[in-house]
């Protein structure tokens, strides 16, 4: 999966894979990502782990500066959202190197 969102009891809520191939993949995941933390925070949960591909936490890290035009707002979206008054584990990685998450993802 490219990110997965779980509680603090390892409850996991969603997980996105790309195994479309598009162009504007990013895009997709970015709004989904957005639209699963607004869900999470109306569960007014105090903590949740999240897993993401290390090619869409490079980008979040690197803020909407640096995207392409599009994904700013996303990107601006997303970061705030994080940045609400929660605390959040981030996790990053390659799915394709680790077959136990991959499968469990699938699930």
């Amino acid at each position: 999966a490219d990110f997965m969102v779980r509680d603090a009891d390892f409850q996991w809520f969603i997980g996105i894979t790309r195994k479309i191939v598009s162009p504007c993949m990013l895009e997709i995941l970015l709004i989904t990502l957005r639209e699963i933390l607004l869900q999470v925070w109306s569960y007014h949960l105090d903590s949740i782990e999240l897993d993401l591909d290390r090619d869409m936490i490079g980008e979040l890290k690197a803020g909407p500066a640096s995207c392409q035009s599009y994904l700013r707002g996303l990107v601006t979206d997303v970061q705030e959202l994080l940045n609400r008054s929660w605390t959040i584990s981030l996790n990053y990685g390659q799915r394709s190197v680790n077959l136990v998450a991959s499968v469990l993802a699938f699930l």
